[in-house]
């Protein structure tokens, strides 16, 4: 309740794309964005659509599990994303780890990344 004094309050929950808000602009006092701004295909649009529906000094509650290294959002494709990704899985958690996670893979014993990006700091920068 500290973070989030304006939860002291009944208030609805609306569940809508965020890059296309079917609601009229200057409507609503707060737009809660937690956990979700890493999943959106335009993360930039959906921050344009949330700042015209708040009435004027609303607020947008965003929050995001961030990298501090460099930037999530890939420039690569293909073969060169792949090799990359398993590059970074060999620095973080060495052979073993890396064959654990394809096993994992191949046997469906873990959930798929489902985020779109994995923001870095100066990515949420940037956007906002």
């Amino acid at each position: 309740m500290r973070v989030y004094p304006c939860l002291a309050e009944p208030c609805n929950f609306l569940l809508a794309h965020a890059e296309h808000l079917p609601f009229e602009s200057q409507v609503f006092y707060y737009v809660h964005m937690r956990s979700v701004i890493d999943h959106f295909y335009d993360p930039y649009l959906s921050l344009i659509e949330a700042n015209r529906v708040l009435r004027c000094n609303g607020g947008i509650m965003l929050m995001v599990g961030i990298k501090e290294e460099e930037s999530g959002i890939s420039k690569d494709s293909g073969l060169s994303l792949l090799l990359l990704r398993l590059w970074e899985k060999i620095r973080e958690k060495g052979l073993q780890g890396l064959m654990f996670a394809i096993i994992k893979r191949i046997y469906n014993l873990t959930q798929p990344d489902i985020h779109i990006w994995h923001p870095a700091f100066i990515d949420l920068t940037d956007i906002l």
